[in-house]
This record gives structure tokens, sequence and C-alpha cells, in this order.
């Protein structure tokens, strides 16, 4: 969620660059002040990372041994070390890709500072239709005949002057019986031609109007 009050300060640059340069130690979350997420990257990945190439440094010994006159050498594994450094090192990788998705979401500026403020020079995204749909009942309103299996109707199946009369707390009613049976019939017009109701429904709707007059 965007909070648009809170000023920016963040760049997207700056954060983009600590992701892809010292993401393993969580520097770009330290940076957008998520400092719960930052440590564990720092821990899982950092220093996992540099725990595990010294693990594995360490665990590959050579020696020198004398055996009639002659010197010869040879290298000692040691297992246990090396097992677990490549540990170290498959926990360092499997943060790396959390790091990859932590710098798409970056760029494509989804993972925003932890007060929700957005980067500097960014402008909040327009919401699509899918993420202004809100429920409504329709069995509460008989002016909302197309509904879902659910009975509810979203605002972007109701027609737009059904849209803005709703936001502003309700169509006015008219001064007559006449005049607001006129009105309905007009909005299932609208509605059969919009292809929200079926001519079955419309009649349906049009003669239970007109049985009220």
């Amino acid at each position: 969620m965007y909070n648009t009050s809170a000023e920016p300060t963040k760049s997207k640059a700056t954060a983009a660059v600590l992701a892809g340069l010292l993401g393993l130690f969580g520097a770009h979350r330290f940076y957008l002040r998520r400092v719960g997420s930052a440590v564990t990257q720092l821990i899982l990945g950092g220093i996992c990372l540099i725990v595990g190439l010294i693990c594995v440094s360490s665990s590959l010994e050579e020696r020198t041994y004398y055996l009639y006159y002659y010197y010869t050498e040879t290298v000692v594994i040691d297992e246990g070390l090396l097992a677990f450094g490549i540990v170290q090192l498959c926990v360092s990788v499997c943060i790396s890709v959390w790091v990859l998705v932590d710098f798409i979401r970056i760029l494509t500026g989804s993972l925003l500072p932890a007060d929700g403020s957005l980067y500097i020079g960014q402008k909040p995204r327009t919401q699509t239709a899918y993420q202004s749909r809100i429920a409504v009942p329709y069995k509460s309103n008989p002016d909302y005949t197309h509904s879902s299996s659910d009975g509810y109707v979203s605002l972007d199946d109701a027609p737009k002057e059904r849209l803005s009369a709703e936001s502003e707390g309700g169509i006015a009613k008219t001064a007559s019986q006449g005049d607001d049976a006129i009105a309905k019939l007009e909005r299932l017009a609208k509605l059969r031609d919009g292809g929200y109701i079926t001519e079955e429904e419309f009649n349906q709707k049009k003669q239970e109007i007109l049985d009220r007059m």
C-alpha cells in the first residue's frame, strides 16, 4: 500500500545498486528500513557465504611426507568440515534467489520503504478495474439486476451513472412516482443495452415497475 502522506526520501537507483552489489548482506533492505528481513538476509546470506568459503578452503589441507628418500605431497580432505561448508553455501544460494526477487521488485517499484512512502520521483500507480472492485448486495436494491453467483454485484458491473450516484450517497428521488418509474425504466434500458441483463429480465423488471404504479 502507498503512503502518499509520507515524503519520499529513498532513491530507487540506490536501492537497486545495493541489492545488486550487497544484496546477500541485506544492504538494500537496511536502506529501506526493513530491518527484520535485512538481518535475516545478512545472517543466512552474507555470513553463511563467508563461513562456507572458509570451511571449504580449510577442509583441503596439503601435507608433505618423506618416503624412501623422496618427498611426496598429498591433499587431505576434512569431509565433515567440507560438508558443513557446502551446506552454508547452499543456504547462501537460496538467499541469493530472494535477493534477485527483491532486485526485480525494486526496479518495478513494488518493494517500497517500510513506511510505505514512494521513491523519489515515483508516481503512484492508478488503480485497475479489478483493484477497484467492491461487493454491493443487490438483493437490498431492486435497481441492481445483474448479480454474481454469490448474490453480489461489483462496481465494474454496474453502469457509470449508478456508480457516481452510489458514491455520493444514492440517487436523489424524483418528485413524483411517475418520474421515478420512468427513471428506473431508463436505467433498466441502459443495463439491457450494455449487456448486463437479458431481454427477458428487462421485460420482467419493467412489468414489476408498471404494476407498482
